[in-house]
Parts: C-alpha cells; sequence; structure tokens
C-alpha cells in the first residue's frame, strides 16, 4: 500500500506527462497509474487525485474547444458537402450538406469511401503538408473528393468534387412542375455537368429528341436557357438542404435508420426510426456503449421480428440536449422519451434497454407505468446496493466505477483522454479501451463486420464531448432499486454468461426483486449482447408484448 506521499509523486510525474504527451498516451496513462492505487489509500487518492489531475482535464477541454471550433469555421465556409476526418479515420466534424450525404449514422462507406483507401490517403496528405489531393470514391455514381491534412486541427478536411442533391427534392419537382422520370434523368445528367452529346450518345438517344426534351423541361421549370436551368435547381437544392432534417415517422426500408428532431421546453430531441413501419411499438432505451440502431444488422432484425423502433438519443448524446433544472437527471430523459412517444402517436409502448438504459427504462415506468406494456432489458445493469457487486469486474472498469463514485472530475479527465485516443486512433481500438480484461466481449467485438457500428456508436457518444456518457458513469451507481420494487409490469432481463461487466449474481438479485421479472441467461453471449444477439433480444420482445396483450 502507498503512502500520500508516494501517490502524490506518481500524480505529479503523471500530471507532468499528460501535459507533454500525445493524445494516444493519454487514457492508459491515467489508467495504468491509478489502477494499482484505488481501494487501497481511497481518501488520499481522490483529494490528491483531483487536486494534480483536474487542472489537465481543463486545459485538454479548452485546446479540444479550440480545435473543434476551428474546425467547424473551416467547413462551415466551404460551399459543398465537406468533412474533416482524423488521422484515425473517425468523422469530427460535417457541414449540413455532407450530414444529408452520410446519413444520420455518418457512416464514410455511404459515400463510397473504402477505409483502407481513406488511411492511405490521410498517410500521403499528412506527408505533402497542405497540398490537396484527390481521393476517388465508388457507388452507383463514381465521385471524386479534394482533400488536404490541416496540421493546425489534426484533421483531413475532405470535400466532395461533384454535383448531388437529395432524393426527396426530385419526387417534389415531379409533383411540383409535372416532371417525368425521363426529364429528371435528363436533368441530373446536366447539373453533374454531362453535355447533351454525351446524354445522348449513352443512352442511346437521337441528339435532336433529346434537345427537345430539354425544351420541354425548360417550358416546365420557366427558364429559357441551360445556364438559367442549372444555377435554379442548384440554388433549390441548396435552399432544400438549408431546411435541415424532417420529423415523423418515414416510409418504411428494413435496414434504413431514419432521424428526427422534436423539440421540449425548448430543448432539442433527436430521434431515430427503425425496423417495421405499423409493427409492434418498442421504444429503445439506449444505453451507454452499444449505440440507438448503429448497426446495420440490429435494425435488419427489427424489422424481420415485426418491431417499430423508436430510439430516443439520450440527453448529453446525439444531439439531444442536456436536461435542466432537475435534480434526477432520469427524470428529463423519461420526460424525452414520453414526448418522442407522443410524436410518433403511441399510446403505449414495450421498452428495450441496453446496460444502463435499465435505469431510465424503469425511471420511465415508474413515472408513467400506462403507458408501458413491459421491460426486456438486454443487458440489464441492476441498481448498485454495494461495491462487491464490482467483484467480477476487470481492474480497469472497476476503476472506471470507483472513480465515478469518488472523484467525479477525475472521471472527465478519463472521457476527455478516452475521446481524444479514439480519435487518433480511430473506433476499432473501442473494444480494447471499454472491455479491456474481458476477453469474450473485447474479441466479439473486435470482429471487422463491426467496426462501422462502432464508429458511429463513438460519434454518438463524442457528439457532446462524453456529457451523457459522464452522466451515465454516474448512474450506475446509484440505488434505483425503489424503481423496481414499487413497478407491477412484466420485465424480462437477458444476461450474457461470458458477461465479467456484470455478475450474474446481481442480476439473480435485481430479478428476485421484481414483482413480475424472469431471467434467460445466455450461455454463449457477454454484455455485447445487444449486438450479437440483436434477433434474440427482439425476439423475447415481441413475446413479451404478445403475452401482454393476450392477459
Amino acid at each position: 500500500m502507498e503512502d500520500s506521499a508516494d501517490i502524490q509523486d506518481i500524480l505529479v510525474q503523471l500530471r507532468d506527462r499528460l501535459r507533454d504527451t500525445d493524445d494516444n498516451a493519454g487514457f492508459h496513462d491515467v489508467v495504468v497509474a491509478l489502477e494499482p492505487l484505488f481501494e487501497g489509500e481511497d481518501v488520499a487518492l481522490s483529494a490528491l487525485a483531483t487536486r494534480y489531475l483536474e487542472p489537465v482535464q481543463s486545459v485538454l477541454a479548452g485546446m479540444e474547444r479550440a480545435r473543434m471550433a476551428g474546425l467547424e469555421k473551416t467547413i462551415g465556409a466551404i460551399p459543398g458537402p465537406c468533412l474533416a476526418i482524423s488521422a484515425g479515420g473517425m468523422i469530427l466534424a460535417a457541414n449540413q450538406l455532407a450530414r444529408d450525404l452520410i446519413g444520420p449514422v455518418g457512416e464514410l462507406e455511404q459515400l463510397g469511401i473504402a477505409r483502407p483507401t481513406l488511411v492511405d490517403f490521410i498517410a500521403r496528405r499528412r506527408q505533402s503538408g497542405k497540398q490537396i489531393g484527390l481521393l476517388p470514391a465508388s457507388g452507383e455514381r463514381a465521385s471524386l473528393f479534394v482533400g488536404y491534412w490541416a496540421e493546425e486541427s489534426s484533421a483531413l478536411i475532405l470535400t466532395l468534387a461533384r454535383w448531388s442533391w437529395p432524393a426527396e427534392l426530385a419526387e417534389e419537382l415531379r409533383r411540383v412542375l409535372g416532371l417525368t422520370q425521363r426529364e429528371i434523368e435528363i436533368l441530373d445528367a446536366l447539373m453533374d455537368g454531362d453535355g447533351l452529346e454525351v446524354i445522348a450518345r449513352r443512352d442511346g438517344r437521337a441528339l435532336g429528341t433529346l434537345r427537345q426534351q430539354v425544351k420541354t423541361i425548360f417550358a416546365k421549370v420557366g427558364v429559357r436557357s441551360q445556364t438559367q436551368l442549372i444555377a435554379l435547381i442548384a440554388a433549390t437544392a441548396a435552399a432544400w438542404r438549408g431546411t435541415g432534417r424532417g420529423s415523423g415517422i418515414p416510409a418504411e426500408a428494413p435496414a434504413e435508420l431514419r432521424s428526427a428532431i422534436i423539440e421540449r421546453d425548448g430543448r432539442r430531441i433527436g430521434l431515430r426510426i427503425f425496423g417495421r413501419k405499423g409493427g409492434v411499438p418498442a421504444v429503445l432505451v439506449h444505453g451507454a456503449l452499444f449505440g440507438a440502431g448503429d448497426f446495420e444488422a440490429e435494425r435488419l432484425a427489427a424489422y424481420d421480428a415485426g418491431l417499430a423502433v423508436l430510439a430516443v438519443e439520450r440527453a448529453g448524446y446525439g444531439i439531444t440536449d442536456p436536461v435542466r433544472g432537475r435534480s434526477d437527471f432520469r427524470d428529463g430523459v423519461a420526460l424525452d422519451i414520453l414526448a418522442a412517444m407522443d410524436h410518433c402517436g403511441w399510446s403505449q409502448s414495450m421498452l428495450i434497454a441496453h446496460d444502463v438504459g435499465t435505469a431510465f427504462a424503469f425511471r420511465l415506468a415508474a413515472q408513467a407505468g400506462q403507458r408501458v406494456t413491459g421491460i426486456v432489458a438486454a443487458p440489464p445493469t441492476p441498481p448498485m446496493l454495494d461495491w462487491d457487486q464490482t467483484a467480477t469486474m476487470p481492474r480497469a472498469q472497476r476503476l472506471h466505477a470507483w472513480v465515478a463514485q469518488r472523484a467525479p472530475k477525475l472521471l472527465d479527465l478519463l472521457i476527455a483522454l478516452g475521446i481524444a485516443h479514439v480519435h487518433h486512433s480511430g473506433a476499432a481500438t473501442l473494444p480494447e479501451l471499454i472491455f479491456g480484461g474481458c476477453d469474450f466481449d473485447r474479441a466479439v467485438w473486435s470482429q471487422p463486420e463491426f467496426e462501422p457500428g462502432l464508429a458511429s456508436v463513438y460519434r454518438l457518444i463524442a457528439a457532446q464531448k462524453g456529457r451523457g456518457f459522464r452522466e451515465d458513469m454516474l448512474v450506475t451507481n446509484l440505488d434505483w432499486s425503489e424503481d423496481a420494487r414499487s413497478l407491477d409490469l412484466p420485465v424480462r432481463l437477458l444476461h450474457g454468461a461470458q458477461s465479467q461487466t456484470v455478475a450474474l449474481a446481481a442480476v439473480e438479485g435485481f430479478v428476485a426483486s421484481l414483482k413480475r421479472g424472469d431471467l434467460h441467461v445466455i450461455a454463449d453471449a457477454g454484455h455485447t449482447l445487444p449486438v450479437t444477439h440483436a434477433r434474440l433480444v427482439f425476439a423475447h420482445s415481441v413475446e413479451l408484448a404478445r403475452e401482454r396483450f393476450s392477459a
């Protein structure tokens, strides 16, 4: 056991190294330094860590704010779709035109950019300074991106070098102006820079016929020349995009993830909607780790199960503004979810909770039980009754739980360093960052097919610099068992037998406290159960919903 003087020396050395080190080393420096100390001299460590490490957090936060402000200013000044991308291939920022293209989960693959090609392009741009380069992209229509490395922001600035417009605009032009599908195709080709001879040759049409069709387009749109036509349509597309995201439940598509924004008490709330239109209503109360419909396999599983899933970006995640003026953070989140259900016209819904989302689902059910048909928690994170519940955790995970309990300012530092680490090294480092020491879950989450979803999960967390994640770490240390004991609703808990993050004994104690709870232990699953067993989770949700209605 170290004495206070020894602990002070260790923390002073750590502080000095953090000031000088790069983002990649900082997070691991803190974890490695603190792991041997906590649970020994807890009082001394908490006090001294706050004294010596808290100022580092302020410096890091200031540097990150300045960097992001610079990036937003840079991409905001570019008229076309533009993104800022980290050295590890993470999207740091995007203007509205780029967000329209990459969708609500922001996957580079939607732009036709292969990750290995991007990593190679970044390496070459970093070596060349601010020299501009071209990055080709594949897809239904070939594209070129123009990019350069901005050393002052440690980011690749990437701009789309071709015309694109929202599919919804084409449909509206057909409806309002009476354009035919063929005329839309001609207009699209003209906007993309193709000449009449090129279009006629490619489409196997006579040039004279094509010229007559273009004249018909002029008449319908109300212009006299091709120049006027292109200028008007370009301005219309820019105005269309500038109106922002739509609202309401979108049209059905099996793996599609659509987004909406609503407001409550002057705050923005981000919604994500996936699954089967008109299906069994299910609200996904996301946790800290597994996103809100970020994995394509999860969205397909919901569709196949016949669920219409509404995922509310909880306060501090994505675009949802922080909750203001409430003593219990969970109350504000519960009201956000109820507002989202009202927006969708749902009087009742099943709740599906991931990890710490369990606490929020039970809070909502305790407040408005008449709106909830049941709860499926997969995996559940039970109330924190005593520190012994963390006994099965690897020591690094226990450190995070201890920091959330005893030194919240130090928690801020760990979150800031963790975000910086992924910015620098890419989403592929998340499994080690979160599940280091949990061999099963780390191996599962490291599989290549999960990397696009991991990048999306990271963006959900990092959008507000980990603000929601911080609140979740505090919630995991709460004893909210009163919400559970008072609940008279069917509850089903799905626990992965391979999990080291949550002890089976804690889950068994939790289910025993419920009036109408049952537990299913999944032998070949860990804490990553929402990702690996999405179909099983949704099957249980449909089954529980049917049991509720049949009763």
